[in-house]
């Protein structure tokens, strides 16, 4: 059985640092000998994850605003063509007069 976390400690400046932690028990004739630990600092990786997440969510944004930019550009073709159909021959492809 092992255990695996992520944590943060406090450096005595009061910096926050990430660290991964790994305990692995160790037994001697079923007996608890003792727990191995290891532990890495994750800082810049978490600090990576944090701006990556933040790229993801402006790109989301800009994703959204650009769809519905498309749409209403599809919307306005469409209305141009209709305007154009009545132009043309009085008769709209709805049916309604705009």
């Amino acid at each position: 059985m092992q255990d695996l976390g992520e944590r943060t400690l406090t450096t005595r400046d009061g910096n926050p640092v990430w660290i991964l932690s790994t305990l692995v028990p160790v037994f001697q004739d079923d007996d608890l000998e003792c727990i191995l630990s290891m532990n890495v600092n994750i800082t810049r990786h978490m600090e990576g994850m944090k701006k990556l997440n933040q790229k993801v969510i402006e790109l989301e944004k800009f994703t959204k605003l650009a769809v519905n930019r498309e749409l209403k550009m599809v919307e306005l073709k469409e209305r141009i063509a209709n305007l154009e159909e009545v132009a043309r021959t009085g008769n709209s492809r709805t049916g309604d007069r705009t």
